[in-house]
C-alpha cells in the first residue's frame, strides 16, 4: 500500500472503515484489529488531538482525519469526502461510544454507505420510545411514564406504581438511576436529576434532543421489576437475530452498578433461560434493528415474566462482556459489529478457548478525583480463582463513583456456587485501594472497555 493509494480516489479507500472518536484511546486498538480481521483498513475521524494523542493514534490506524466537531455530521461527512474523493466513499462509519452511535450512523448515511437506519438507532437509544415500541409489539413492560417537573410526581407515581425507578431517557453506565418509594421521593429525584445532569460529569450525553424529549429535563419513570437479571449480545443480519447466550448478574449494589457477571447464569432455572433470550431477540425485531449488534438487558420479573430492561444498539456489551463471549464461544463481538455495519466479510469463528463457566468481577473506584495510586492489583492477580486482571485506569485519570467506571476487572473460574463467587468478589475488593487528590475540573466520560482475548 503506497501513499498514492490513500490519495482522493485511491484504492485504499474502497475498504476503509471510519472509526468516529470523540474521546479516549484505549478502545481504538481492538476496534482497529476487528476492522483488519474483516479485511478493512481503519481510518480515524476525530476532533483536535494533542501531540501525544497524535503519536499514539497514528500507530493504531492507517489514516487520521480531524474535524472541529466529530458530532457535526455535515462537517464530518465533508472532511471524509475531501480525504477519500467524492466517488470513493469508505465502506462504513462506526463507533464504540454510546454518545456517538447515532452520529456515526448519520455520518454513514450522509456518505451513502449506511447499512443501519440512523432513525432506528435513535429510537432504540431513547428508553421511553423503546418502552412504547415494545408495548405496542405486545411484549411485557412495566408501568412507565415521562416526568417533566416535580409537580407531576403524584400523577406519575399513580400512573406507574411504586416502588419505581427514575433514570435519564438516554443514559448509560447506571448514571443517575434512582429508586423511589413515594411521590415525595419521586419529586426529590426529579429535582436532583434536573439540577445535576445539565452540569454533571456526563452533561454532553444529554445535550441533543430526542425528538420532542429534552433528556436534560425529562426523565423516564418505570415500575420496579423484581427477579433475576441477565444480558444477551445479539447480531442482526437481514432481519435474522442471532444470540450468544445469557450472561447473568450475580451481584449488584444499591446504585444498580453491576459488580459481577457470570456465563452461564447461576441459579437460573433452565426453563427460564430460553424465554429470556427469546424476549431479547423479540425486542431487537420489534425495534427494527438490522445490520448491527446490540447488548440487551432482560429481567425475569416475578409477575410479568421476561421483560426487556434496556437495549444498547450499535455496539456489543461493555466492560469485558465481549471477552467473556469470545472465551466461551469463540465469537468476537467487535468483528461481528464491524461486519454487520459495513458488509465486510465476517471472519471465520474460532473454537472457544475456555468453554467452561466463567465470571467477571468488576471493581469500581471508591471515591472521586484524580487518581494518584492504585494498590493491590498484583495481589488480585495472585488470587487462586483469578484467571486474568485488566486494569483500565492509571494515576492521573480523573474518576467518579457516580457511574460505572470499570477500573479493575478480574476474570474468575473454579467457583462452586453463587455464595462462593460473591465471596471471591469481596476478597478481591478488599485487596484494592484507590487513592485520590481533589480536582475542580469536570470528570470526563470513562472510556469503554473492549478487550481482546487475554492470555489465560
Amino acid at each position: 500500500m503506497t501513499e498514492s493509494d490513500w490519495a482522493p480516489g485511491g484504492s485504499a479507500w474502497q475498504t476503509a472503515v471510519v472509526i468516529l472518536r470523540e474521546a479516549g484511546i484505549a478502545w481504538i486498538p481492538p476496534f482497529a484489529d476487528a476492522i483488519r480481521a474483516c479485511g478493512g483498513r481503519p481510518v480515524l475521524l476525530t476532533g483536535a488531538l494533542t501531540d501525544a494523542e497524535q503519536t499514539a493514534l497514528a500507530a493504531l490506524v492507517d489514516r487520521i482525519v480531524t474535524v472541529a466537531d466529530p458530532y457535526d455530521v455535515e462537517e464530518s461527512a465533508a472532511a471524509i469526502t475531501a480525504a477519500c474523493g467524492p466517488g470513493t466513499p469508505p465502506t462504513g462509519v462506526i463507533t464504540w461510544s454510546d454518545a456517538a452511535i447515532v452520529t456515526a450512523a448519520q455520518t454513514a448515511a450522509a456518505l451513502g454507505v449506511a447499512r443501519t437506519d440512523p432513525k432506528v438507532l435513535e429510537l432504540a437509544r431513547n428508553k421511553y420510545a423503546v418502552r412504547r415500541a415494545l408495548r405496542e409489539a405486545g411484549l411485557p413492560t412495566p408501568g412507565f411514564a415521562l416526568i417533566s417537573s416535580a409537580d407531576q410526581a403524584e400523577e406519575v407515581a399513580h400512573e406507574v406504581g411504586l416502588p419505581a425507578i427514575v433514570k435519564p431517557v438516554n443514559g448509560s453506565g447506571s448514571h443517575m438511576v434512582r429508586c423511589v418509594n413515594s411521590a415525595a421521593e419521586l419529586a426529590a429525584a426529579y429535582e436532583e436529576l434536573a439540577a445535576r445532569i445539565p452540569a454533571g460529569q456526563l452533561a454532553g450525553n444529554y445535550k441533543l434532543a430526542l425528538g420532542s424529549i429534552d433528556p436534560a429535563r425529562q426523565f423516564l419513570v418505570e415500575g420496579r421489576l423484581r427477579g433475576p437479571e441477565a444480558s444477551v449480545d445479539v447480531v442482526i443480519r437481514d432481519g435474522v437475530v442471532e444470540d450468544f447466550g445469557l450472561i447473568g448478574k450475580f451481584l449488584m449494589d444499591d446504585k444498580f452498578f453491576e459488580l459481577g457477571l457470570v456465563k452461564p447464569p447461576l441459579d437460573l432455572a433452565e426453563d427460564r433461560t430460553g424465554p429470556m433470550v427469546a424476549a431479547a431477540c423479540a425486542a431487537a425485531t420489534a425495534l427494527g434493528l438490522d445490520q448491527t449488534v446490540a447488548h440487551i438487558e432482560v429481567m425475569d420479573d416475578e409477575a410479568l415474566g421476561p421483560v426487556v430492561v434496556e437495549v444498547n444498539p450499535g455496539r456489543p456489551g461493555g466492560a469485558l462482556v465481549g471477552q467473556m463471549i469470545s472465551l466461551t464461544t469463540g465469537v468476537h463481538m467487535a468483528e461481528e459489529a464491524v461486519a454487520a455495519a459495513t458488509g465486510l466479510p465476517r471472519p471465520e469463528r474460532r473454537d472457544p478457548l475456555l468453554p467452561i463457566p466463567i465470571a467477571l468481577c468488576m471493581f469500581y473506584p471508591t471515591g472521586s478525583g484524580r487518581l494518584t495510586a492504585l494498590h493491590g492489583v498484583a495481589d488480585l492477580e495472585a488470587h487462586p480463582d483469578v484467571l486474568a486482571v485488566v486494569t483500565t485506569v492509571a494515576p492521573g485519570d480523573v474518576l467518579s463513583d457516580e457511574y460505572e467506571i470499570f477500573a479493575v476487572n478480574a476474570l474468575v473460574a473454579g467457583y462452586a456456587d453463587h455464595e462462593d463467587l460473591v465471596e471471591v468478589y469481596h476478597e478481591g475488593r478488599n485487596l484494592l485501594r484507590f487513592e485520590f487528590e481533589p480536582v475542580s475540573e469536570p470528570v470526563s466520560e470513562p472510556e469503554p472497555v473492549i478487550a481482546g482475548v487475554c492470555d489465560v
